[in-house]
């Protein structure tokens, strides 16, 4: 069954082929480069001081060792000679500052 359509504006079917003959431009184009195997433009990568900033910081923290040996070497020596003392008003506050900063 078809169905016949008038009384479209004659700007509106130009509209319309000119749509199908720039896709079907589109389409050759990209068929031709892929033959070739050339680009239609250079493709470029550009790196900002940021960049090159951020990632000479990873490749330094990558370096650095996950535990500070020497910490733990003094807490640890502190708790062997019975000096290791614990400041319960700090351990208490800095608990609340951190359940205070999970709600902001």
């Amino acid at each position: 069954m078809s169905i016949e359509i008038s009384g479209r504006p004659a700007a509106q079917q130009a509209n319309v082929s000119e749509l199908s003959t720039g896709a079907s431009k589109q389409k050759q184009l990209t068929t031709a480069q892929q033959e070739t195997g050339t680009p239609s433009q250079q493709d470029t990568v550009s790196l900002t001081d940021t960049a090159d900033m951020l990632q000479r910081l990873e490749e330094k923290i990558r370096a650095m060792p996950v535990v500070d040996i020497q910490r733990v070497n003094t807490v640890k020596s502190a708790i062997d000679n019975g000096n290791y003392q614990i400041d319960t008003a700090q351990v208490a506050g800095q608990l609340i500052e951190n359940e205070i900063g999970l709600y902001k």
